[in-house]
């Protein structure tokens, strides 16, 4: 997979809620890039008219948008046979998605080791927080956790503030707005772990980034549903290897 894929389809993860009940055996993840009218519109017609059965990711929405959607194994081999007919050229991303469910892994985290943390893993709603806890304990001077309420089951709501000094804007963060976001929020820890050690990265544009702004992070803004979409994992679609992919979306936040 390329970095082009990882960029698209990590932004598409965080807004994407497939049916807890469902399972996708041999669905395959495909994407395309419009770059004539009729491919367009045959795109446009297959979400109106439905005659294959495939969800979209990312709609067809102007050309040359990269497009992503997940098909059916009964209509695979129809979508294949019409998608040549246009000469528009279709790219297997994943040949089966339920199998990329099924090998999702959660590594536990070591209590005040904050180097234990890993970013080749998801982690629990408490070792995140207590990840949290021990980032404020090691960097007293430029960190401060702090609670900014309770969600409905009463479970804690915290916010990372990152400080430097002179900076003069704020940045706001969320992750875990949608319970099924898991990589969204393990994409604000990255952010806060690569702020937090900025000086150490030898990025000068990270660095620049970091003392620009009062970072106020908020990893899981939806800890309930963080914690029950841990409990029926395996009916949700996340991608094991996220490093590469924060990499990209990092890089991509701090060139703007």
């Amino acid at each position: 997979m390329n970095s082009k894929f990882f960029v698209t389809f990590a932004f598409f993860l965080t807004n994407f809620k497939l049916c807890q009940s469902k399972r996708y055996d041999n669905f395959t993840l495909f994407g395309v890039t419009p770059i004539e009218v009729d491919h367009l519109k045959f795109l446009q017609n297959l979400e109106k008219k439905k005659y294959i059965d495939m969800i979209f990711w990312r709609r067809p929405i102007k050309l040359y948008y990269d497009v992503q959607f997940i098909v059916n194994p009964t209509d695979k081999d129809l979508f294949k046979e019409r998608a040549a007919h246009f000469r528009m050229k279709a790219e297997m991303l994943i040949p089966d998605i339920q199998q990329a469910f099924d090998k999702q892994t959660i590594q536990r985290y070591q209590r005040l080791k904050v180097e234990s943390f890993s970013f080749n893993f998801y982690h629990y709603l408490e070792d995140i927080y207590q990840w949290l806890t021990d980032i404020a304990l090691k960097f007293p001077n430029i960190t401060e956790l702090f609670n900014i309420g309770k969600s409905a089951e009463g479970r804690e709501i915290y916010v990372l503030e990152i400080k430097r000094p002179g900076a003069n804007g704020t940045a706001i963060v969320e992750g875990g707005i949608h319970g099924n976001e898991w990589i969204s929020i393990e994409f604000v820890t990255y952010l806060a772990h690569q702020l937090v050690y900025s000086n150490e990265t030898g990025n000068g544009r990270l660095s620049d980034v970091a003392y620009k702004y009062n970072w106020f992070l908020i990893p899981i803004v939806n800890p309930d549903g963080y914690d029950f979409t841990q409990k029926v994992r395996t009916n949700m679609y996340l991608s094991k290897h996220i490093i590469p992919r924060f990499k990209a979306l990092l890089k991509s936040l701090i060139s703007t």
